[in-house]
């Protein structure tokens, strides 16, 4: 009794990454747990000590790397089912890390982790990550941009939503961050408001 009891309570300290590490030894979750280790998570801000100890950096690279394979989701219990799923094999594999790396380049190239934006939060991270992701998508597997344009719209979008919130995109973004911001209405509000951002080479006028 006093094992089961000891048992239980070690469990009940666990938060549900943690216990998703317990169950699952597979493919997804070694994988995502390998792209966990690149110093971009650091510099972003993800990799802290405190978030590597409860394995929530794992599991934040798992909800970017279903980002990048599937689009955005709704909360994160999905990810209980994925690393089921995709326990002996990642389906199109090599194709989704292109397009993972794609997106990582070009969010380290923006460089908005490096000017103590909003853009560096779980929440508008993912929503970044989500936006060029879809980007991607629509421009047939390739994505190019204007780095500096797409720097600028960002500030000044960041700064709207800091100090103006009588526009209306800043408004509906603010209440996207604040209102279930995992839900699956609140990214996808929160993904349309920066793909428009996101300035296309061959779309800019440039």
């Amino acid at each position: 009794n006093d094992s089961f009891d000891r048992l239980n309570r070690n469990v009940a300290r666990l938060n549900k990454q943690e216990l998703r590490h317990a169950r699952h030894a597979g493919v997804f979750i070694t994988y995502v747990t390998q792209l966990s280790d690149d110093p971009f998570w650091k510099d972003m801000g993800i990799s802290t000590p405190s978030r590597i100890r409860r394995m929530l950096d794992i599991e934040y690279v798992s909800e970017i790397f279903l980002v990048v394979m599937h689009g955005i989701q709704d909360g994160r219990d999905h990810l209980d089912d994925y690393y089921a799923w995709y326990d002996e094999e990642i389906p199109n594999l090599e194709e989704n890390r292109r397009k993972y790396e794609v997106c990582k380049n070009l969010i380290a190239n923006l460089g908005l982790h490096k000017m103590e934006t909003r853009y560096s939060n779980l929440a508008d991270l993912y929503s970044l990550w989500s936006a060029i992701s879809k980007l991607y998508d629509d421009n047939g597997g390739s994505l190019e941009i204007n780095i500096e344009r797409t720097r600028e719209n960002f500030l000044q979008f960041a700064e709207k939503i800091r100090v103006d919130l009588e526009d209306e995109q800043a408004q509906i973004y603010a209440w996207a961050v604040r209102q279930a911001s995992n839900s699956i209405r609140s990214r996808q509000r929160r993904e349309d408001a920066l793909k428009v951002l996101i300035v296309v080479k061959g779309n800019d006028n440039s």
